[in-house]
């Protein structure tokens, strides 16, 4: 489903952020069933949550996700190298020269995707190849059951 190049979104304000609401209708770009999706932003204390749901009139493929960047040194700053990051997942998906996952899971000991710890992001953007990190990681693998888990 290809919502991203849609222009329009409803937005409701809710208690704590806002919900974000799309139709795309049967047919939109190829895919198959009209499909209603939203995402709802709330912040409560210093915890910004991103909830997304859809819903699909037919069988159809959806894979929602994000790409907010975030400069918390302020407006006007020029870079993020000094903030600090940490993602809790023992493996990522390698990409190839499109940033296409390639299908493999690879685990991150060892590698300038072990992020559990945390690191500055300047120091890793220099020992990641190609364009940076443009990658999943993998929080859960397929085997384990559904539990939200701190990322």
């Amino acid at each position: 489903m290809g919502v991203s190049v849609q222009a329009i979104w409803l937005a409701t304000e809710v208690e704590g952020g806002v919900i974000l609401s799309l139709t795309s209708p049967d047919g939109d770009q190829g895919y198959p069933g009209e499909v209603q999706v939203s995402v709802s932003y709330t912040l409560q204390g210093e915890k910004l949550t991103a909830d997304y749901r859809a819903r699909s009139t037919k069988t159809t493929p959806i894979n929602l996700t994000n790409h907010s960047y975030f400069n918390l040194a302020g407006q006007g700053a020029a870079d993020i190298y000094d903030h600090e990051v940490s993602i809790n997942a023992q493996s990522y998906l390698p990409v190839d020269d499109t940033s296409i996952p390639t299908g493999e899971i690879r685990a991150v000991e060892n590698t300038p995707f072990d992020l559990r710890s945390q690191v500055p992001v300047g120091a890793r953007l220099k020992e990641v190849p190609g364009l940076g990190f443009d990658h999943n990681f993998c929080l859960c693998s397929p085997r384990d059951d559904w539990r939200e888990r701190h990322a």
